[in-house]
């Protein structure tokens, strides 16, 4: 598979749903609405207080917040993979602070093409095999479809990107991503 092919498959597609918390001022949970479906929640919400690295990226966001009297907020990535938004709020009369978590989720990078060219969501899936240079048998056998099935899909594909060959399939809807 080539680095190309490994960038525009890696992308996760579709967007985690977040946890909510409101933390007091010693970072401890006042209120947490932890998402049942996201793995952050899991990973990084346990009991009364944050997993320690999340803690820790909190801390560092508002250490010279405590201080101050005017609401911030903030947006920060923990270890490339976590978004956190921190914001100082008013919880009742409490002064705190609100914490969004999700994972960091890129949009699919064929999203543009997908969009320009109306491919259907089978059509889709073919052409991310055929971007990782899988064959007709090999993508029938992976999408569970026949191999007529996948050629009438690829024909679908060339027809609306007035393309003449997988090659050319391949670079329209890479330059079309790109734009």
């Amino acid at each position: 598979m080539t680095s190309l092919a490994h960038e525009l498959l890696d992308v996760v597609r579709l967007r985690a749903i977040p946890s909510f918390y409101v933390l007091k001022n010693d970072l401890s949970i006042l209120v947490a609405w932890p998402s049942k479906t996201d793995a952050v929640s899991a990973t990084y919400a346990s009991g009364k207080r944050l997993a320690k690295p999340l803690e820790a990226a909190v801390r560092d966001v508002t250490a010279s917040w405590l201080d101050a009297r005017r609401t911030r907020s903030t947006v920060a990535i923990v270890a490339d993979t976590i978004v956190i938004r921190v914001e100082h709020i008013a919880f009742g009369d409490i002064a705190c602070f609100g914490l969004i978590v999700e994972q960091l989720r890129l949009r699919n990078p064929l999203q543009n093409a997908i969009e320009r060219f109306g491919l259907t969501r089978r059509e889709t899936s073919v052409l991310e095999l055929i971007i990782a240079g899988e064959g007709t048998s090999t993508i029938a056998r992976k999408l569970g479809i026949a191999v007529p099935t996948v050629l009438q899909h690829i024909k679908s594909i060339s027809s609306k990107t007035d393309a003449h060959s997988r090659a050319e399939i391949v670079s329209t809807v890479v330059n079309a991503s790109a734009a």
